[in-house]
């Protein structure tokens, strides 16, 4: 990894920005910048927790890894959240692959100094404690959503989530991605995505999907989007934007 910290940069990741300055300045030795490509893995499901990863600008999606190899994507995690925050316990194991899949900037924090600043960062543990709430109930509406809600309806939510997350309109996915995290053959996608760019909704490109019309797309998502967001929202109203000491 490469460590580029730049000392007047403000904190991007949600979770940091809930940080005191004095908890900032203690956890800033441990952290390492880096800025992996899109595909890397930072953690295999089953294998133990070997760091904490803090987005920036990058996009992590988690998969559900079944015996068989197949994979369904379960969440989404930017600049709203955090990868590994489980290594609190020594020896815990990934319950998912988490893979970059919009590449960007990274904190990391090795698991063992992770244990160390949590134990004397009580707003750290705070934070540790919603995220983890609000993957919660991010999941079970993921469940409602994907039992009564329509592939149309779920693709425009995943797009606008993605779209959520990152600084402009461009979201890295293939459809074969999308129909992975959708639990659908690619085919179908493929279709649906067709119907919204000719709504003038999307635009796609190889590898690669423009958001045109984001409210236009609102539209066409379910009720879940909105709840996502909303609770997002909520996320971001107890991380001030401070500079990393």
């Amino acid at each position: 990894m490469n460590v580029q910290m730049t000392t007047m940069s403000p904190l991007r990741n949600h979770l940091l920005r809930e940080l005191t300055p004095a908890e900032l300045a203690a956890i800033k030795p441990h952290l390492k910048e880096f800025s992996p490509r899109q595909g890397t893995v930072l953690q295999e499901a089953g294998r133990s927790i070997e760091a904490v990863f803090f987005p920036e600008t990058a996009l992590v999606l988690l998969w559900s890894v079944l015996a068989n190899g197949s994979a369904v994507g379960c969440a989404m995690i930017g600049r709203d959240g955090a990868v590994g925050t489980q290594a609190d316990n020594d020896g815990a194991t990934a319950l998912t692959r988490a893979e970059v899949q919009c590449a960007g900037k990274i904190l990391c924090l090795d698991a063992v100094s992770y244990r160390r600043v949590l134990a004397e960062c009580p707003h750290l543990r705070g934070a540790v404690a919603r995220h983890a709430e609000r993957m919660l109930d991010r999941a079970h509406q993921g469940v409602a959503c994907n039992a009564i809600h329509d592939v149309r309806q779920r693709l425009a939510r995943s797009l606008l989530e993605a779209h959520d997350h990152m600084e402009g309109n461009t979201l890295l996915f293939t459809q074969e991605t999308l129909a992975q995290m959708l639990g659908v053959r690619r085919t179908t996608v493929t279709l649906v995505a067709g119907e919204l760019e000719q709504q003038g909704l999307i635009r796609e490109g190889r590898g690669r999907i423009e958001v045109i019309d984001p409210e236009g797309l609102q539209k066409v998502s379910c009720e879940c989007f909105g709840a996502m967001r909303r609770a997002r929202k909520s996320a971001e109203v107890l991380a001030p934007v401070r500079p990393l000491p």
